[in-house]
């Protein structure tokens, strides 16, 4: 083809981009690949995540206040609560299945998640 303008303007590169986005979609109908929360790994041992919105602005991004004074609030009643040396044993259990190379490192996050 030359080079990429040329491949550009045959409609190589767009002919690509459309044929590895129909078989990526094609795996995922027949379950080859799977996108964890969404085609695999829901159910009820899944938790709510809430998120924060925030608006872009020309000179960076600003948050919702009452948004980010609701979420400061939560995680510093959070921290007044939670068991810190609970905390403290279930991250050394997740450093230590991290150079035991354990495959499945997800329940470790859980459980730190949840502690």
């Amino acid at each position: 083809m030359g080079d990429a303008v040329v491949a550009a303007e045959n409609g190589y590169m767009q002919r690509e981009i459309a044929g590895s986005a129909y078989e990526r979609q094609k795996r995922l109908e027949e379950g080859q690949d799977r996108i964890v929360g969404v085609s695999c790994f829901t159910g009820e041992n899944e938790f709510e995540v809430m998120t924060v919105r925030l608006v872009a602005y020309p000179y960076g991004v600003k948050r919702h206040d009452r948004n980010e004074r609701t979420q400061v609030a939560r995680l510093k009643g959070l921290k007044r609560v939670r068991d810190d040396k609970e905390v403290v044993r279930l991250l050394e259990h997740l450093r230590q299945a991290t150079t035991k190379e354990e495959i499945n490192l997800l329940p470790h996050f859980i459980e730190c998640v949840k502690a």
